[in-house]
C-alpha cells in the first residue's frame, strides 16, 4: 500500500514559516511506501523540483495514557526522544489504520494527526482528514525528475551550493532536521 501523505499543516511556527518564505517552499508531496519500506519527498527548492527517495525513518515511541480529540478523532499521545533534550509528541488515532503521519513520522498503531516539539517550535495538527490513495507515478507524472536523491545527498548538495553564505548551512540542516 502506498499512502500519499500531503501535508496537513494547519499551524505554522515562526521558524517553519520563515524557512518556507526564505526558500520559496510550499507544502510538498510526501509519500510513505510501506510495502517497499521507502519514502519519497518532492521539494520545490529555488524553483526546481528535487526528489528525495530514501528509507522510511523508524523511531521508538513511548505510548502514554494521555488522550485528546483532533479533527473529530480520539487520539492518544506518544513520545519520541530525538536526543537527550528534545522530545517529540505525537497524537495518533487507531481509527485510521495506516501507521503514517506528517513528513517522516510513522511507527505508531494508527495515523498521527498531531505532532509537536516540546518547545512548540514545530506544530502540525490535522483539521480535515481525507482518504486518498495514489501511486507515486500519479503524483510525480507532471514533475520533470532529473535525479533521485537520498536525503543526505540532497542535504550535501545544498550545503555545497551555499558555501558562500555562512548561515545557509544551518537553514539546510533545519530543513531536514526531522
Amino acid at each position: 500500500m502506498v499512502l500519499a501523505n500531503i501535508p496537513f499543516i494547519s499551524t505554522h511556527s515562526y521558524p517553519i514559516y520563515f524557512l518556507q518564505k526564505l526558500l520559496n517552499l510550499k507544502p510538498h508531496p510526501f509519500i510513505q511506501d510501506f510495502q517497499n519500506i521507502e519514502r519519497v519527498s518532492i521539494y520545490n527548492l529555488f524553483g526546481e523540483s528535487k526528489v528525495v527517495k530514501d528509507n522510511l525513518v523508524l523511531r521508538k515511541w513511548k505510548i502514554t495514557e494521555r488522550k485528546r480529540n483532533i479533527a473529530g478523532y480520539s487520539c492518544r499521545r506518544a513520545i519520541w526522544m530525538k536526543n537527550d533534550s528534545t522530545k517529540i509528541y505525537a497524537w495518533y488515532t487507531d481509527q485510521w489504520s495506516p501507521s503514517t503521519g506528517p513528513e517522516t513520522f510513522n511507527g505508531l498503531p494508527g495515523t498521527i494527526l498531531g505532532l509537536a516539539t516540546e518547545d512548540g517550535g514545530v506544530v502540525y495538527f490535522a483539521k480535515i482528514i481525507e482518504e486518498k490513495f495514489q501511486n507515486i507515478d500519479e503524483i510525480t507524472s507532471d514533475i520533470k525528475i532529473k535525479k533521485f536523491y537520498t536525503e543526505q545527498e540532497l542535504k550535501d548538495e545544498l550545503i555545497k551550493k551555499s558555501k558562500s553564505n555562512p548561515w545557509m548551512g544551518r537553514v539546510v540542516n533545519y530543513l531536514f532536521d526531522w
